[in-house]
């Protein structure tokens, strides 16, 4: 095994782990909905799923993915991410992905695993092109549709993506490739990633004049932009939610109607949704923090 492959090893092995442990019996602490006021909200939207949103949907098999707000049921998790995916969810189709390769509550299936996944990359999800790439490339199966793949997840802000992009052509001996992982590194460093102001200070130092000044000029193309504001409470992110699909579902025909492929994802909504789920599994594990709580709860399906 090259000393290529060994590094990416390491760093890849607290990645996958970080996907696999969603699989645990524990539930992730941060998606608390316990309250009178926080179930009335989900049954609203379990209502929109019904009605066919996809977004609500997705949002209720995270629900009960996770325990949170109604009891853990892999099944019905199952169910609603499964009418979210026909709908074009490729988010939707990643969780079924992790929740048959992993056997969440469920028993493995890698047949179905395979077709979710090839189903969340052909819909773009950037932690499927991740994990594909990713995979590739510490397999040592196809580095050029392994770099094309991590290229597509770093474009869509997967940081991990551009990571590891930047790590792979850093080991490279040109100094063309050198340069394009001093420029992602540069690109981390602004948004202070991991070590990658380390890493891009180490290759800077080793960079001729020429590429240092090929490096400098995209420097000056970085856009910096600080967002300043407060992070909405459990029951307005949910109130947006509502909100944003109230005037489609909330109506006597709704039911008749199913719209198709209206993946409604508002930005301002993250708790419960699958894109905090994600974001808050694969952060949390990579920085080397435990990524369940003290209590651990059971499953009752396991």
């Amino acid at each position: 095994m090259t000393r290529k492959i060994i590094k990416l090893c390491v760093f890849l092995t607290s990645v996958l782990i970080s996907i696999s442990s969603i699989a645990s019996t524990s539930i992730p602490k941060g998606f608390l909905c316990e309250t009178v006021e926080c179930k009335i909200r989900l049954n609203k939207l379990k209502q929109y799923a019904r009605n066919g949103s996809s977004h609500a949907q997705e949002i209720i098999a995270t629900a009960y993915l996770t325990g949170e707000g109604f009891e853990q049921n892999s099944k019905k998790a199952i169910s609603y991410f499964t009418k979210s995916m026909k709908q074009g969810s490729g988010r939707s189709a990643w969780f079924l992905f992790a929740m048959h390769h992993y056997g969440m509550g469920i028993d493995k299936d890698e047949v179905k695993a395979k077709e979710y996944l090839d189903f969340a990359v052909n819909k773009k999800e950037k932690l499927a092109l991740f994990y594909k790439g990713a995979s590739l490339l510490i397999d040592d199966i196809n580095s050029q549709e392994a770099l094309a793949l991590l290229t597509q997840a770093s474009d869509l802000k997967e940081r991990n993506a551009t990571y590891l992009l930047a790590d792979y052509y850093s080991q490279q001996p040109t100094d063309s490739d050198k340069e394009k992982a001093a420029m992602l590194f540069l690109e981390l460093k602004v948004k202070d990633f991991k070590d990658s102001a380390y890493r891009y200070t180490m290759l800077m130092d080793l960079l001729p004049t020429k590429s240092k000044a090929v490096v400098f000029q995209h420097d000056s193309t970085i856009e910096r932009i600080t967002i300043t504001g407060r992070k909405l409470p459990v029951i307005e992110q949910l109130d947006h939610a509502i909100a944003s699909l109230a005037d489609v579902y909330d109506s006597p025909s709704a039911m008749g109607t199913r719209i198709r492929g209206n993946h409604i994802s508002p930005s301002k909504i993250q708790i419960m949704s699958g894109d905090a789920v994600q974001q808050y599994v694969i952060t949390r594990l990579i920085k080397g923090g435990s990524l369940f709580g003290k209590v651990a709860r059971q499953n009752p399906h396991q």
